[in-house]
């Protein structure tokens, strides 16, 4: 079943839902399609992408939702693994990066963790495309 709210509305529900759980989150809303694009932790917790089509050969975002999504899928054609989820299941998506954040942090430690995001922001402080464009979310 349809979710009956708005790409904007899953995107907001779902950014307060990370914040509250610790994370920094980027939003960039496109202009010319209706996807919203969140990158969490600066990008050391990769990032989602909100939308209702196929998404552009040359961008794999880990996570994705999508609006006329029926069950989860994951591609494993690429480097990494890429999971689509429908609206019904993020609450199941949010786990699965909370486990990813999880295994990091005791993979760098704390300390390293906090280094690494911080990393993560002066390289994306860099470059062009999202991080021109987004803004970060604040409680």
């Amino acid at each position: 079943m349809p979710y009956p709210g708005t790409i904007s509305k899953v995107a907001d529900d779902l950014q307060d839902a990370l914040l509250t759980l610790g994370f920094i989150v980027h939003r960039y809303d496109a202009h010319s399609t209706n996807s919203v694009y969140l990158k969490l932790d600066c990008g050391l917790c990769n990032s989602i992408r909100i939308s209702d089509h196929g998404g552009k050969k040359k961008l794999s975002y880990r996570y994705n939702v999508i609006m006329n999504c029926e069950k989860i899928h994951i591609d494993k054609s690429g480097k990494y693994p890429r999971r689509f989820y429908p609206v019904s299941k993020i609450k199941g998506m949010i786990m699965h990066i909370v486990e990813a954040r999880e295994n990091k942090i005791r993979r760098y430690g704390l300390e390293g963790y906090g280094h690494k995001v911080e990393e993560y922001r002066r390289a994306g402080a860099r470059e062009k495309g999202f991080w021109q464009k987004a803004r970060e979310v604040k409680v």
